[in-house]
């Protein structure tokens, strides 16, 4: 199992969470707390979602908004993949 990505709380944590890459961290680690952040992000309408970035970048700056957008994105095609596969199982 790898270790935490950022907070070091596992012994402490009320549990264990996957994330979407596979690692498994404490629920109190940061890469958890950006994927949700992400996850949520997802969805929302296209123009709300611009308007979420533009104020997190106004509080967090463009690299860590950036890095977020990468993370949405991200998320984004991974569920577009699923729907395909799901679509071509019920086509066949």
């Amino acid at each position: 199992m790898p270790e935490c990505l950022g907070s070091h709380l596992c012994e402490h944590a009320p549990s264990m969470v996957t994330l979407e890459d596979g690692f498994v961290v404490c629920s109190s680690c940061p890469e958890w707390r950006k994927e949700c952040e992400a996850k949520r992000l997802l969805t929302y309408p296209v123009v709300a979602r611009a308007e979420a970035f533009r104020e997190r970048e106004k509080i967090r700056g463009a690299e860590a908004t950036h890095d977020l957008k990468g993370m949405v994105e991200k998320l984004r095609a991974k569920q577009a993949e699923l729907r395909r596969k799901k679509a071509e199982q019920w086509l066949r």
